[in-house]
């Protein structure tokens, strides 16, 4: 008998000890996201590699009689750093369909890049290579351990963005939170503080349009226009492209989004006239700020510079960015000459904002002109005279660019 009461009695300390431990735990652990919440975990639509297991479930990912110490750390079923990457031996064509931003975000049907690892392949795209480098100079990731899409995602809480306003999905992490075990630091979306609208503050965020909508606006194609329903993408994209990225081949960094002397798509207010395209309002110039992800996807692009295939409602009519075509990006929320009113072949000429408008330069015309023809009646729509540029649109325009005729003391 006392044998069997010291029995119990253990049983009962040990009972006690686990309640203990769980409670002490759930300060840190006990609250959401989940990795039932996940994209990964859900047993409905989650990881689903290895037959014969539950959909959702740890050992499509994890195989449980490997250890760290080998063959692969975690105990995967692959090298996470290996030259073919964990994540896209899933993330591939035929396996799992990802969708670019424009398609899902914007709406935009017609792209048919289906696939991360097609994204990433893409004309430009972010090389995972120079990512799993920045991260582990820049926040201590491990080159031997890390995968790069852990940079801004995290496997275990990352949900799937379902596209409804009415069910949303948080996919991203803040890299400089890697490592948290904090509930708070496993999304960066979640909470209305980490949203665009909290980013703009006393500014605005105006979401554009859906592809051929001009009343659903993105992310998810509701009303909502004021960014409380899209992720901070600024903060997010900025964690990184902040830092100087001159040694990974990116010119115009470090980019400054600032309200005191950043981008005047940023939160530094635009000067003079912006002839603003729809939902944008010319009364609300100089009080806008643009997301990242208004006019670049986050993995690939068939478009130099990740500019997405569809932006603001409609697609870009073009697939080469060289000379003029960069003015077609532009064109998609600023008025140019066609929409001012000078004749449908003036697409992408852009008289009327550097003339009779919103700068407007009025000079020597040798300053941005290598030939012109007669420059009177320049802002009347029945003018004919034709004018040769010396630059393309990128020589003036580019994040952090100033005008460099203006810059350089010259007066109009």
């Amino acid at each position: 008998m006392v044998v069997v009461y010291v029995i119990r009695q253990k049983i009962r300390l040990f009972v006690l000890v686990v309640a203990a431990v769980l409670v002490l735990a759930s300060g840190l652990w006990a609250f959401p996201p989940k990795y039932t919440e996940s994209a990964h975990g859900n047993t409905s639509y989650g990881v689903n590699r290895v037959s014969g297991v539950s959909v959702g479930n740890c050992r499509h990912c994890h195989e449980q009689h490997k250890t760290d110490s080998g063959p692969y750390p975690y105990a995967l079923f692959d090298d996470p750093v290996g030259t073919d990457w964990l994540c896209l031996d899933c993330h591939t064509e035929g396996k799992v369909e990802n969708r670019s931003y424009s398609y899902r975000a914007g709406g935009y049907v017609l792209d048919s890049v289906n696939d991360i690892e097609e994204m990433f392949n893409l004309t430009s795209h972010h090389k995972l290579s120079d990512i799993l480098s920045f991260i582990d100079d820049k926040w201590g990731f491990s080159d031997q351990y890390s995968s790069p899409c852990v940079a801004c995602h995290d496997p275990h809480y990352a949900q799937k963005d379902r596209k409804t306003s009415s069910s949303r999905g948080w996919m991203l992490r803040l890299p400089s939170k890697h490592g948290s075990i904090a509930g708070s630091d496993r999304l960066w979306g979640d909470e209305s503080g980490e949203r665009l609208s909290s980013y703009a503050g006393s500014k605005q965020y105006q979401a554009p349009y859906r592809y051929g909508s001009t009343s659903y606006y993105e992310p998810d194609g509701s009303t909502t226009t004021d960014g409380s329903n899209l992720t901070d993408m600024n903060t997010f994209c900025l964690s990184c492209h902040s830092s100087d990225m001159s040694s990974y081949g990116l010119s115009h960094t470090p980019i400054d989004w600032s309200e005191s002397s950043g981008d005047k798509h940023g939160l530094y207010p635009a000067d003079g006239s912006a002839n603003l395209k729809a939902p944008y309002s010319d009364s609300n110039t100089g009080n806008y700020v643009l997301a990242c992800t208004d006019c670049h996807e986050p993995h690939g692009s068939s478009n130099i510079f990740l500019i997405r295939k569809e932006i603001n409602g409609s697609s870009l009519t073009v697939t080469s960015f060289t000379g003029r075509n960069m003015g077609v990006i532009c064109r998609k929320c600023h008025i140019d000459d066609q929409a001012a009113g000078f004749g449908d072949d003036r697409a992408n000429h852009w008289r009327y904002v550097h003339h009779c408008n919103d700068a407007p330069f009025w000079g020597k015309c040798t300053d941005c002109h290598s030939e012109w023809s007669s420059g009177r009646g320049i802002c009347d729509a029945s003018y004919n005279g034709t004018a040769t540029l010396k630059w393309d649109c990128d020589y003036c325009h580019y994040h952090g660019g100033e005008d460099p005729i203006r810059n350089a003391g010259k007066t109009f």
